[in-house]
């Protein structure tokens, strides 16, 4: 073999390994992505618990009825627990369109939290609230939310009262509703 045919199969070789090398570096990328959607996705999900836990405490429920009524007539002691208890889903959902717009999160998926949040601050209570806690969210989400509240989401009319939300089969076993 002469040394001209010998550089040229090294050539060939060396760009068939940079190819290669190439493909394998873009499916590991596309793996990394799919890998970090879904963490995201299972990190949203994880706070449905704490969601469900929050009418099982009557007091919790309550405060957290009255200000969804009338924000503004609460004391500093129950818009505090309203807040410790709102900010936290609301900065959550901030969390999730922030992955959507960076393709971490189906769209879908945002958007049922937005609406679910916008629902919750359209009653007057969460408007009230809203007045006051907005500008401390990223400017286009609280927008969103804004847009939403102004543009008639469906608020949740009336919450209420504690006993009224349990199921039949809690009535079954008889709590008492006046303790």
């Amino acid at each position: 073999m002469n040394v001209e045919l010998v550089k040229e199969i090294v050539s060939i070789s060396s760009s068939l390994a940079v190819i290669v090398t190439l493909i394998y570096l873009s499916y590991q990328l596309k793996q990394s992505r799919t890998i970090a959607s879904m963490e995201a996705f299972r990190d949203a999900l994880n706070l449905f618990p704490y969601y469900d836990g929050l009418g099982k405490d009557r007091d919790h429920f309550e405060c957290i009825r009255k200000a969804m009524n009338d924000f503004n007539s609460c004391t500093p002691y129950e818009q505090h627990i309203f807040n410790t208890t709102f900010a936290p889903i609301i900065h959550h959902t901030e969390t999730v369109w922030t992955m959507q717009g960076k393709s971490f999160m189906a769209k879908k998926n945002a958007e049922a939290f937005i609406k679910a949040v916008s629902a919750l601050l359209a009653t007057n209570g969460g408007q009230q609230y809203w007045q006051l806690e907005k500008v401390l969210f990223e400017e286009k989400f609280a927008q969103i939310i804004t847009d939403r509240i102004d543009s008639g989401a469906v608020p949740i009319t009336e919450i209420q009262p504690w006993f009224k939300m349990y199921s039949e089969h809690d009535k079954a076993i008889k709590i008492d509703t006046d303790s």
